[in-house]
């Protein structure tokens, strides 16, 4: 536990959780004579937090004497990871200010020459996976051991998983889910070539990603491709499924998307595509059959032979339509944030009204509507009464008047503002 604000303080600058500028700035705003409780480390840390120094996590770790866990070699924690692929994970930021992800493995057994073992064998698969050349597939940018356990630091973008997307808006156009598995077939061909396994493959493992100079479409990443499930310990990929087996669990996934039913399993019978789907094109319904076949001789061999045929299935829908569909297969698909992102822009305190400014704004984000809307909307209820009462001099009745003003001003911003929450879903 720390015990006052200077400890607090302290705590950033050993653990390097501030640049060296910024912790000077927040230590000169914060230490003025006439702020009230300068002492206190609660109040110093609400704060830090209220004005983006800081987030939420950090601050409950630094409260409760934990702000060692929050600096792993040189990348810092920001956040803990609450749902998804990664969940128990945690967001941080690497030197460059970068989003990663930081995910622990399972701490190795034995003396400490079989966890030097466990250690070179991660450090050589991460430095195999990082020679293949796939812009689509997620890259490790660093791992070690911390605490005495394995981790891998993952690059990180906003946006979603494909699993996440389908639950909000159901299963995928059969043409959008091709050009998506397209790209993922692509990228297990990469990793089957460089000798590496695809990993699990469900719609998880599948992130629509937002990046920076990509305007509003999104980019499909592969996630956690490359290295098997049992990291650490000396035994980094362990037993994994053959190539053939990883195509066939990528047709499973594709199965999904477009039909947005589970593909069976225990050797149950499939549903025919075009059953389940009436409306997916023969093609599409004929290759995605090929693709999920329960007998191996009747399935593509690898996913360089699946990935051709499905290019070329691309190619002649898009010719048979006399134009291109969509460039990017992703635009209609929202973002859903994993964990709140990283604001590296501070806000200016409002001396002893940080917190009460904190929940009005927090109401106003729940609401959907931002502050500068509610100054319109309070400017525009102002004018209605003024004009209430100007018709009141002149006419005498105010009834019809207010029937009209309010029928019209109501039904404007409920539209305005029902087309915001539909669009930020």
């Amino acid at each position: 536990m720390v015990g006052n604000a200077a400890q607090v303080f302290d705590s950033l600058e050993k653990n390097r959780l501030l640049g060296a500028a910024d912790l000077e700035n927040a230590r000169k705003r914060w230490n003025k004579p006439e702020r009230p409780h300068l002492d206190s480390s609660h109040h110093c840390v609400k704060w830090l937090v209220t004005n983006h120094f800081i987030s939420p996590f950090q601050g409950e770790q630094i409260l409760e004497g934990k702000s060692e866990s929050l600096r792993i070699e040189d990348f810092v924690v920001r956040e803990r990871v609450v749902d998804g692929p990664f969940v128990g994970s945690f967001i941080g930021l690497d030197s460059l200010n970068r989003q990663v992800i930081l995910e622990y493995g399972k701490e190795p057994e034995g003396a400490s020459g079989a966890k030097s073992a466990g250690l070179a064998n991660l450090q050589k698969a991460v430095a195999q996976l990082e020679r293949v050349k796939n812009n689509h597939i997620q890259r490790p940018v660093g791992c070690g051991i911390h605490q005495g356990r394995p981790y891998i630091a993952w690059q990180w973008w906003d946006g979603c998983t494909l699993g996440t997307a389908m639950a909000r808006r159901g299963k995928v156009e059969s043409h959008k889910a091709c050009k998506i598995f397209a790209t993922v077939l692509a990228a297990a061909q990469s990793l089957h070539e460089a000798g590496l396994p695809m990993g699990q493959m469900d719609l998880d493992s599948i992130f629509l990603a937002i990046e920076s100079g990509k305007g509003e479409g999104r980019v499909v990443k592969v996630l956690k491709a490359g290295i098997g499930p049992d990291w650490g310990g000396g035994q980094v990929q362990g037993a994994m499924p053959s190539h053939p087996e990883e195509v066939y669990g990528i047709g499973k996934a594709m199965y999904r998307a477009v039909t947005g039913s589970a593909f069976p399993e225990g050797g149950k019978k499939r549903n025919p595509v075009a059953s389940v789907v009436p409306d997916v094109p023969e093609h599409i319904a004929d290759f995605l059959g090929q693709l999920t076949d329960p007998d191996p001789g009747i399935r593509f061999s690898d996913a360089k032979v699946a990935g051709k045929a499905l290019r070329i299935l691309i190619a002649t829908e898009e010719g048979d339509s006399g134009q291109a569909q969509d460039q990017d297969p992703l635009t209609e698909v929202k973002s859903v944030s994993q964990s709140k992102p990283v604001r590296q822009d501070y806000e200016e305190e409002n001396e002893g009204e940080d917190w009460f400014s904190a929940k009005i704004n927090t109401l106003l984000e729940k609401a959907g509507i931002s502050p500068r809307e509610l100054i319109f909307l309070s400017a525009g209820a102002l004018a209605t009464v003024i004009l209430l009462l100007l018709g009141l001099w002149l006419v005498g009745d105010i009834m019809p008047l207010i029937a009209l003003g309010l029928g019209a001003m109501g039904g404007y911003y409920l539209n305005a503002w029902l087309a915001k929450r539909t669009q930020a879903e």
